[in-house]
């Protein structure tokens, strides 16, 4: 019995953990595509992009169409969000998206979501301190907020 259980919870941490090859073909915004081959809708983990409606949404939005529109990617499975599987994004050449976006500017890193991600948190800091993207403004909204004041609702990442 002691030996089931360990196999059973080795198959569910692997099964958690899983990579998978999608391949999107719909960006909605900064942090959201839908891919195939079954239409799923995605959340990347570990940021939360500017809305649309935002100073720079759009520009994140074709960030992302640049870096995963219609190319293979890699994803792993880091939780849900509203229904969508939330996950980290690598592309055949092993650039983690997230990572990307928060280089240039064009996301905040979410700790409380992805927590110890040391190079998340830098890239993020260098973006600001160089005033890239969404960092040029003189006061930027975080998401969340922007979200929340928008629809006087819930602030979590969409």
């Amino acid at each position: 019995m002691k030996t089931f259980i360990l196999l059973l919870t080795a198959l569910i941490v692997i099964g958690c953990s899983a990579a998978d090859t999608v391949k999107p073909f719909f960006i909605i915004d900064g942090d959201t595509f839908l891919a195939a081959p079954d239409s799923v809708n995605y959340r990347l983990w570990g940021i939360d992009a500017p809305e649309l409606d935002q100073p720079w949404g759009r520009a994140a939005k074709a960030a992302l169409m640049d870096l995963i529109h219609r190319k293979r990617v890699t994803v792993i499975r880091r939780g849900t969000s509203y229904k969508r599987p939330v996950v980290q994004v690598t592309t055949t050449n092993d650039r983690d998206v997230a990572l990307e976006l928060l280089k240039m500017g064009l996301a905040w890193y979410t700790p409380e979501f992805a927590p110890d991600r040391e190079d998340y948190k830098k890239a993020e800091a260098e973006a600001r301190e160089a005033k890239r993207g969404l960092w040029s403004e003189r006061n930027p909204v975080n998401p969340a907020e922007h979200r929340q004041n928008r629809k006087g609702g819930d602030a979590s990442a969409d």
